[in-house]
């Protein structure tokens, strides 16, 4: 989703109708989009599993974006691993 409100219910309801297991990577966490796409799921009575992934509750060193996704395990690399 490119943007949180108005959440997008119609890509949400393609989403679950369509995936049993879901993974939400949020780089933000004070737009708590994740936390809405769960609400969305239970308010609408969709079953998955969503993993979440974002920024630990910890400090983060400075560095690059692509550092920091690394740091933070939600790069590429990261995403792609079994």
């Amino acid at each position: 989703m490119r943007f949180l409100k108005p959440i997008d219910r119609m890509l949400l309801q393609k989403i679950f109708a369509s995936f049993r297991k879901i993974i939400t990577v949020e780089d933000v966490p004070s737009l708590r989009t994740c936390t809405a796409v769960i609400e969305y799921m239970n308010d609408n009575n969709y079953n998955a599993r969503v993993i979440r992934l974002g920024i630990p509750d910890h400090f983060i060193d400075h560095g690059t974006q692509e550092q920091l996704y690394r740091l933070c395990g939600f790069d590429a690399e990261a995403l792609l691993k079994p």
